[in-house]
This record gives structure tokens, C-alpha cells and sequence, in this order.
């Protein structure tokens, strides 16, 4: 009936649908080919996700995540008041995939190829199988990245005569592999990565070595635009709720104190294992609101 293959990644999510007498073509949602992989828990327990979910992320940032594949490890985000499982928030994503596949195809996909990162194991594999399933896909099939993508290089005609180095650099990380090609097909060699290496971490050191370079002429300024006091402010509004939320590894995670918009409150994981007032600048900019690092709380 129709191959969906759906590409979730930290910042976008994109699917390709294909079906017998039809061209491949990326599914648009929102207007867009790349939806927005944020999620937003409304009143009622409704998951809200794409840009539904980043227009309603200013009225309560609290409820809002802008990048779940990060957070795959966390097993639960708290959202809002109320603890939502990993496999429901992803799942949210996907089912927004699967229906605008359902409304071109009259009917879900017969099958369903998601990606993942090379270095998931077994246990974030079946994370994403799961939420897969809870979405109501059927005939799921699990691809690494970088397979995917050696797959869609060799569609294209490309003489290959030994094995393809891939480069994925992501809003959330940074992954490298090596795919050599067999008689069983494509499987991948070698491959490496860093976790909290991405273009969110990109844009986090643009925005400290701008604030270092420029602040000191107007500090007053600068800090309306890191921590608006008012939907006056030049910072306020969705820019608000990135500034903090899109940090959430250094802000309070599925425990404690909830990170919000500056317009309120929020606090931010010290060092000293202590919750302490966001320093109104950027996030993690200063040696007591720094981002959580590996073993940390969050």
C-alpha cells in the first residue's frame, strides 16, 4: 500500500512516502517538508507537536520540549505538571507523520522504515520501535543512519568502489561511520559520534562569544534580549522560550525544579549539585550555571 520511511531527528522530522505508481515525494506538514520534532503538553493530557507545539510553548514553557530524541535516555520528561513516558512523546511525533501519510494513501502505510543513530543500542532501538507501534504502524523496519543514507547516495547512480565514509552533524550530535557494501547489502564497518555535539550546542557558543563581545556596550540591552521581563522586551515571546528551554541539559530535566521562561522564573543545575537562580545571561555561560554533563542529574 505505501512505504513511509521517516527520518526523527532532534530538531526536524521528515518523511518520504513512496507507493507503487507514484514518484517518491517528502510528506508536508505545516507547509513545510521538515516538521518540527518539539512537543507540547496540553490541558487534558493532549500531546501538541511541530509547530502547534512551538506556537503553544510561550503560554507555559514548562509544558514544552523542543528536542525529545535528546532526551531518550531520561525515559520520562516532565511536562507541565504531569510525567509523560519517552515512548508516548515520540510516539506523538511519528502518529503526526503516519496521518499525513494515511491522508494521501487512504490508509496507513503498509510499511514503515525509521532511522536511528548508529550508536543506539538495543535498548533505544526498542524505544523507537515501541513508539512506532503505539503511533499504529505496522511492518516497522529499523535503519541506522548511516545506512540510510549510503542507500540513498547509491540510488542516485554513484559508482562506489569500496566503502563510504558518512558525516552527520545534527542539531543534537555528531555522528561519523564507515558502511561497506556485501552480498547481504549495506552494514555499517565502523562508526563513532558525540552526544552533545550539534548544531543547538553550536548556536549555544555563538550566542556566549557574542554576549562576550558586544554586551559590555550595552549590558542593559543584552539582558532584555537573554531575559525579557515583559512580552515588551526584544527577548520575550518564542525567543523567551528558546533561550531557556532549548537548554533544557542545563536546566532542572525529569527531576526538580522545572526550567521556565525568564518572564517568570528559573533556575538552572550548579556544579555544587544545587538549584540556583538562572544568572540571566546565556545558559551555561557562567561557572555557576553550567550545562549537565555525562553522569550528572537532569
Amino acid at each position: 500500500m505505501g512505504v513511509l520511511s521517516i527520518d526523527f531527528g532532534t530538531a526536524s522530522t521528515v518523511g518520504v512516502l513512496s507507493a507503487v505508481g507514484r514518484e517518491s515525494r517528502a510528506l508536508e506538514i505545516d507547509g513545510s517538508v521538515t516538521m518540527s520534532s518539539a512537543v507540547y503538553a496540553a490541558e487534558g493530557g493532549l500531546l501538541v507537536v511541530g509547530q502547534d507545539a512551538q506556537r503553544r510553548a510561550r503560554l507555559d514553557p514548562s509544558r514544552f520540549e523542543p528536542s525529545p530524541k535528546r532526551r531518550i535516555g531520561d525515559g520520562e520528561l516532565v511536562l507541565g505538571e504531569r510525567a509523560v513516558s519517552i515512548v508516548d512523546v515520540f510516539a506523538a511525533v511519528l502518529r503526526r507523520m503516519g496521518e499525513a501519510a494515511a491522508r494521501q494513501l487512504s490508509g496507513l502505510p503498509s510499511e514503515v522504515r525509521l532511522s536511528h543513530p548508529v550508536g543506539w543500542g538495543v535498548a533505544w532501538q526498542e524505544t523507537l520501535r515501541a513508539a512506532a507501534e503505539k503511533a499504529g504502524f505496522r511492518g516497522i523496519r529499523l535503519v541506522p543512519e548511516p545506512v540510510a543514507a549510503a542507500a540513498h547516495y547509491a540510488s542516485r547512480g554513484a559508482r562506489l568502489s569500496g566503502p563510504l565514509a558518512v558525516y552527520d552533524l545534527g542539531a543534537g550530535s555528531f555522528d561519523c561511520a564507515v558502511v561497506g557494501f556485501g552480498a547481504d547489502g549495506l552494514s555499517v564497518l565502523a562508526g563513532d559520534g558525540l552526544a552533545d555535539l550539534g548544531g543547538l550546542d553550536i548556536d549555544q557558543a555563538l550566542i556566549v562569544h557574542i554576549g562576550r563581545l558586544i554586551s559590555h556596550a550595552d549590558p542593559a540591552q543584552w539582558q532584555r534580549l537573554l531575559r525579557p521581563q515583559s512580552t515588551a522586551d526584544p527577548g520575550s515571546g518564542a525567543r523567551c522560550c528558546r533561550t531557556c528551554v532549548t537548554r533544557r541539559r542545563a536546566c532542572p530535566g525529569t527531576r526538580g525544579p522545572r526550567c521556565r521562561c525568564p518572564i517568570r522564573s528559573a533556575t538552572c543545575w550548579s556544579p555544587g549539585r544545587s538549584w540556583k537562580p538562572w544568572c540571566g545571561r546565556a545558559c551555561c555561560a557562567a561557572p555557576s550555571c553550567s550545562p549537565r554533563r555525562s553522569g550528572e542529574p537532569g
